[in-house]
């Protein structure tokens, strides 16, 4: 869908593949935070303060996109933003994979 919004010249067909973005991501971070609360329920705020310290790697990543696409074009700059969704689907399989000790409340 970002791709059909950053390469088509069809308006209509940029608006609906924004939109899609979009509405993909207000899904996806709205599935991460119930998930994030669920680990520890009773500890809100301790999970998104660690949710949020984690998040704090996030600020590099457009940096990074930018010297990949100085580097090597828009094309790779762009490649890297696609390639967050199948490595963070293969961590999500992984975890659910992975044996877990029952979370306490309190």
């Amino acid at each position: 869908t970002l791709p059909a919004a950053i390469y088509v010249d069809v308006l209509p067909v940029q608006l609906t593949g924004a939109f899609a973005f979009g509405v993909a991501g207000a899904v996806f971070y709205t599935t991460l935070e119930s998930v994030l609360l669920s680990l520890r329920p009773g500890q809100a705020g301790a999970v998104s303060a660690v949710a949020s310290m984690v998040g704090m790697a996030e600020i590099a990543f457009p940096a990074l996109v930018g010297a990949l696409a100085d580097a090597r074009g828009l094309g790779w700059g762009l490649a890297l933003y696609a390639a967050v969704p199948p490595v963070i689907l293969a961590l999500a399989a992984w975890w659910r994979r992975a044996p877990r000790r029952p979370a306490r409340a309190g």
